[in-house]
């Protein structure tokens, strides 16, 4: 009776393994996904990146404006990105 629950487990562990392992193998990174896009969706990725990183900058840019320090104040900028990235 113990050995059938020993082979219940083994014969599961072994097909959760395997399950495991063939997801690992057949799901695309995403640079392959980025890759196989077409070109009118690659751009539309590229702008929608590039106004989020817009945004941020504008964030940090009003942050800065309204903080006392001098802008080219290197450690004011590193500690309002962490609290932007937050």
């Amino acid at each position: 009776m113990a050995s059938q629950y020993i082979k219940g487990i083994v014969a599961g562990g072994i097909t959760l393994g395997f399950g495991y392992l063939l997801m690992k193998v057949v799901t695309p990174t995403q640079e392959q996904l980025y890759k196989k896009l077409s070109p009118d969706l690659k751009h539309k990725i590229d702008s929608q990146e590039q106004s989020k990183n817009n945004v941020a900058i504008m964030e940090l840019m009003k942050k800065v404006a309204e903080s006392d320090k001098p802008i080219y104040d290197y450690q004011q900028i590193r500690e309002l990105q962490k609290e932007i990235d937050k």
